[in-house]
């Protein structure tokens, strides 16, 4: 049986339609080198990338957080809020949710708020935090020392006397880290070191990998009276 004609015309008429498609796709032209083909304009050669910054005090309580190209995090506490801000030469401006406005200046350690209160950038909190545990570990020495001479009094000690690590717990804080690795036969520092102690009269040495890990923070003479050991 033939098909209808009616139907015969129309398959006609959509093989015509797909064909001419086939072809003006083939022959579509393409855009020329720097033409938009799009009705987007193009980037703007002035496009930076946004990079993240983080600010916050010594103690971890607060900070600035910039989130976006105008968004930024402010913490106090467990307390978040999202507010916005904008960049001048030398200052961050924040306007929080209630629209208050808050300027953080720039400064050579971080940011400083309205109130002189100062969140230090990554890089100077890194340093502050290693400089704050350079100080534990001085005062681990001026400890061990002091313990040490107590000690030397307590058994009438001569110079260069030999003294046992493990007694010189009974003249610590008992309970502390220091005192607790002494009852274990060694005296560690706050970084995890031995504190080598030569003996009675004598001051007590600081190790050498404590002394490398801080030497690009603290200067050779911040342990003074203190020095490095040299075995």
């Amino acid at each position: 049986m033939q098909p209808f004609p009616a139907f015969r015309k129309i398959a006609h008429t959509l093989l015509i339609v797909v064909a001419g498609t086939v072809f003006l796709g083939c022959h579509e032209a393409k855009p020329t080198a720097g033409t938009n083909s799009s009705n987007n304009p193009p980037p703007s050669s002035e496009t930076h990338l946004f990079n993240a910054e983080a600010y916050q005090s010594l103690d971890g309580a607060s900070g600035l957080t910039l989130i976006s190209p105008d968004e930024c995090e402010l913490h106090a506490q467990s307390t978040i809020l999202l507010c916005k801000y904008n960049r001048t030469p030398d200052a961050l401006r924040v306007v929080t949710p209630t629209s208050h406005v808050i300027y953080f200046r720039f400064v050579e350690e971080g940011i400083q708020d309205n109130d002189g209160r100062i969140l230090l950038s990554k890089k100077e909190y890194d340093q502050a935090r290693t400089r704050e545990l350079a100080v534990r570990v001085l005062e681990d020495l001026k400890i061990i020392d002091a313990a040490s001479d107590r000690w030397a009094i307590v058994h009438n000690a001569r110079t260069g006397d030999p003294i046992p690590v493990k007694e010189l717990a009974d003249f610590l804080v008992p309970g502390k880290p220091l005192s607790r690795s002494c009852k274990n036969g060694e005296a560690l520092d706050s970084l995890g070191n031995p504190i080598i102690i030569k003996g009675a009269d004598s001051l007590p040495n600081l190790s050498r990998r404590t002394f490398d890990h801080f030497s690009s923070i603290v200067p050779p003479s911040f342990w003074s009276p203190y020095t490095v050991d040299q075995n």
